[in-house]
């Protein structure tokens, strides 16, 4: 039998349709980015397991206590750390994830793990000394995102993905059926999300942000923006992105205007033959303007700025 699980301090739990609950983020915890806990009818699905042990700890009690039963599967939707982290603390479950994202895990990912925590020590002495011009909202989670890290030292081990798949992978229950889902790179090499067609949900991980700014450096934008489209095409009524709140087509239609108008700007500032320095002159749109995370917008265009050099 479920039952309510106790609050934390890492993501707040949000009903998506019977048996189907988001795990939104808490700006300043140690989750970062949103995962999901589905109960399929004999069997639980935990969609991305953040960024530490500590929120992947408590995502694990709140599978537990809803579904009445520890997680029988996790999907990864990509190598990103703040999708993967929470893995370890999982007893024993199959972990599912493209071949090419157990590839990114197990190289890219296992560098930066053996990196430690370093750099991240670093940051959180430059935001201290105000070396860092961030938002208030910005620093709040930037200092969660680093302390984050840091506290996931020495305790942290990579746990990779035990079950891989190439585009499609069904995973039935007495309840409901899960379709993990990739259609290729977007945001990162290799991206995997999850349609539930009896409840029209989707988990898109960070091929979508809500509200924040997305990280468009380890993609194909181009790419991103048809995904996005295939995806609308199966139908969902509900989005829960990688982060930032869940929601309906409007949601979906913003990420595909954020993407679009990044291009469009970059496209401009390159027929007018103006040098990559000046991109910094390239004002946020006004739509996007209260999005967090706002340090990935200069990042973007200079990635964008960059890629179209190399066609």
């Amino acid at each position: 039998m479920s039952a309510t699980p106790r609050p934390s301090r890492h993501f707040r739990l949000q009903e998506l349709a019977s048996g189907v609950h988001a795990a939104v983020a808490v700006d300043g915890g140690f989750a970062l980015s949103n995962s999901a806990i589905v109960d399929l009818g004999g069997a639980t699905l935990v969609f991305d397991t953040g960024l530490t042990p500590r929120s992947g700890t408590a995502l694990a009690h709140a599978a537990r206590r809803l579904t009445g039963r520890p997680a029988d599967y996790l999907v990864n939707s990509h190598w990103h750390h703040d999708h993967v982290r929470g893995n370890q603390v999982f007893a024993n479950p199959r972990i599912i994830a493209t071949t090419e994202t157990w590839e990114q895990m197990r190289t890219r990912g296992a560098e930066e793990v053996a990196a430690g925590p370093q750099e991240a020590k670093e940051e959180l002495r430059k935001l201290a000394a105000g070396e860092l011009p961030m938002t208030r909202s910005d620093r709040l989670l930037y200092r969660g995102w680093m302390q984050g890290i840091v506290d996931s030292f020495p305790r942290l081990t990579l746990t990779l993905p035990n079950l891989t798949y190439r585009s499609e992978l069904v995973v039935r229950g007495t309840r409901r059926t899960a379709r993990i889902l990739s259609y290729g790179g977007g945001h990162s090499p290799s991206d995997t999300f999850v349609f539930l067609p009896d409840d029209r949900v989707a988990f898109l991980g960070d091929l979508l942000s809500n509200g924040y700014h997305p990280f468009l450096g380890d993609g194909d934008p181009d790419l991103l923006v048809k995904i996005l489209d295939r995806i609308a095409a199966l139908g969902p009524r509900t989005y829960l992105p990688g982060h930032g709140a869940p929601g309906g087509s409007r949601v979906l239609a913003a990420m595909r205007e954020y993407v679009t108008t990044a291009q469009h700007q970059v496209a401009r500032h390159r027929r007018a033959h103006r040098p990559l320095k000046e991109l910094a002159e390239i004002a946020v749109p006004e739509r996007f303007r209260d999005w967090k995370f706002s340090m990935f917008y200069p990042e973007t265009l200079k990635f964008l700025y960059e890629r179209a050099g190399r066609r």
